[in-house]
């Protein structure tokens, strides 16, 4: 009995340790995804999302934000660019809303309130060619927080 005992412990311990999903940037995206080429029309391109999700992402990655985000990402960007435009990205929801995004060159920037109004924005300068990985997170955690993702090359927003 206690060899079965340490063993369903070892087996919740292991399992603890996997059961703990993170943001994947792999995964398909839950709101689809679009190709924009540089000096794209219409400036900015707005997409309905969803935000918010199971995974803390201060135990997922390096960062004092603890925004939650789906596993997987909520949009994908393939960006078509010179290399010397700057993307913006910020989303408008109606909670306090955190923004990850996993660039082509595998940097992860994530952001809480520097669009204003408790919402989320990341510029990327000097933007390269390939696919952006975009989630949309709830600072306060759960999901289905209804808002609006929007790219941008515009320098002021």
């Amino acid at each position: 009995m206690i060899f079965r005992t340490a063993m369903a412990a070892m087996a919740l311990l292991m399992l603890g340790g996997v059961a703990q999903a993170c943001p994947n940037p792999e995964l398909d995206p839950l709101y689809g995804e679009v190709t924009l080429y540089e000096g794209f029309y219409p400036n900015p391109h707005s997409e309905y999302i969803e935000v918010g999700g199971k995974n803390r992402m201060d135990r997922c990655m390096d960062t004092s934000i603890q925004g939650s985000v789906a596993t997987n990402p909520d949009y994908y960007l393939y960006y078509e660019s010179s290399g010397n435009s700057t993307l913006t990205l910020f989303l408008e929801t109606s909670t306090d809303s955190v923004l990850l995004v996993v660039t082509p060159w595998d940097e992860w920037f994530v952001d809480d309130d520097s669009a204003g109004n408790s919402d989320a924005s990341i510029t990327i300068e000097n933007a390269a060619t390939g696919w952006y990985a975009i989630w949309g997170g709830s600072y306060g955690g759960g999901a289905g927080q209804p808002g609006n993702l929007f790219i941008t090359e515009r320098s002021n927003v």
